[in-house]
């Protein structure tokens, strides 16, 4: 499944933009079909996220995706800042497979 942030706008900051999208992500991988355990997550349009959205939406996912023993999210089309902003969050532990864009 792809999830496109872009979709959902260009600058994303707060914890509780965090919480809500995780929602959204949760309702839309529950309508999935069973046994389609990839995530790709798409930023490609997105500007800027914050580092406090960055550990509690990307980082939250990684930590959730392990411990339910499914495959870790790809990162796909991260400008820089906000590529960056993603490492930090994941704090030098499991970086995300980046995509070429």
């Amino acid at each position: 499944m792809e999830f496109v942030m872009a979709e959902r706008g260009s600058v994303f900051s707060t914890q509780d933009r965090a919480i809500r999208l995780l929602a959204e992500l949760e309702q839309e991988m529950a309508a999935r079909a069973a046994g389609d355990d990839e995530l790709i997550l798409n930023f490609d349009g997105v500007d800027h996220i914050g580092s406090s959205f960055a550990t509690a939406f990307v980082a939250r996912i990684f930590v959730e995706r392990r411990e339910a023993g499914l495959p870790k999210p790809s990162i796909h089309r991260a400008n820089p800042e906000v590529d960056s902003k993603i490492q930090s969050a994941l704090n030098g532990g499991e970086k995300p497979q980046l995509l070429a864009a």
